[in-house]
């Protein structure tokens, strides 16, 4: 039978005739091993698993068997909000067709760094979509693991330790213009930061690994933010805040409210330089409001922007 034929002659050419069209065709062929292009080894690096493009995959896709798929798309690639089906085409500017390309191109990128990420769905090799992706090397380690085949267990190799996350330089910039006339408005608006909260393990009870919300500059001199708790719901995780769309920087979680939903954060005021940030100001002695009242909403829309 065929099936015999072909594995009795792995790694070897095969003459095939055949007729198409009313002709008789002959060809020679080689037989390629299945277990080359069936994934025996994957990465495991800030809470994702990839691997190289295994041949099931592959056919099931009709797709070449090249590049390295993001088996387990957590963490740092958990990408375009999918849940699977991405393939990693390049990190940080470098070519990944294979998992040790990648393991070369991630290796000396220094932890917490941001970095670009293209890459495309298996459902669609044509429409490369990009991210910017933060390098995780200090919840999880970088390692490979091998299969092997006599023991039958998973061989596990670091891929050594990061380097240093970058010092961060102070920036200042400017916020955009709004077009609004009541001049609170434009002051509450500098007040309003972008919070972005990533954990890397499930803890009570929250249910997403990412999360992100805007908060309110209480205390200028001193860094300090007001942010809702279902957006930081505790400490364990990094925290990054974003301010006139531009600067991203470190905080710090100094409070978690148990009862009244709210959580106080903290971010190194010299890191945002003479950015012209305000804080939100309190009248306890003006008058309360009342059922009927006009009021005006300020806020970051759906896109967190004002």
């Amino acid at each position: 039978p065929l099936e015999s034929i072909l594995d009795d002659s792995v790694g070897k050419k095969i003459r095939l005739d055949i007729e198409r069209g009313g002709k008789d065709m002959t060809f020679e062929v080689e037989v390629q091993d299945l277990h080359s292009i069936t994934p025996d080894r994957f990465i495991q690096i800030g809470s994702s698993t990839l691997n190289n493009l295994s041949y099931q995959l592959a056919r099931q896709f009709s797709v070449p068997v090249k590049g390295v798929y993001v088996a387990d798309p957590r963490g740092m690639f958990r990408l375009g909000g999918g849940d699977c089906g991405w393939i990693i085409h390049s990190i940080d500017r470098q070519l990944t067709p294979d998992i040790y390309s990648f393991i070369n191109a991630v290796k000396d990128i220094p932890d917490r760094e941001r970095v670009p990420v293209v890459y495309y769905s298996i459902w669609d090799l044509h429409t490369k979509s990009m991210a910017i992706t933060t390098i995780d090397r200090h919840w999880m380690r970088f390692r490979l693991a091998e299969r092997d085949d006599v023991s039958g267990y998973w061989q596990f190799k670091d891929l050594g330790d990061a380097k240093r996350p970058s010092s961060i330089e102070p920036k200042t910039v400017s916020f955009p213009e709004i077009l609004e006339q009541n001049k609170a408005v434009q002051r509450i608006i500098r007040s309003l930061v972008k919070v972005s909260f990533y954990t890397p393990f499930p803890l009570d009870g929250f249910p997403k690994s990412k999360k992100y919300g805007s908060g309110v500059i209480v205390d200028k001199e001193r860094g300090l933010v007001v942010v809702s708790s279902s957006i930081v719901p505790f400490d364990l995780g990094d925290l990054t805040l974003t301010f006139a769309d531009s600067i991203i920087i470190p905080g710090k979680v100094l409070f978690v409210h148990p009862h009244h939903c709210f959580t106080i954060v903290r971010y190194e005021p010299a890191l945002i330089g003479e950015t012209a940030v305000t804080e939100v100001e309190y009248d306890d002695e003006g008058p309360r409001l009342k059922q009927g009242d006009d009021i005006e909403l300020v806020a970051l829309n759906h896109n967190l922007r004002p």
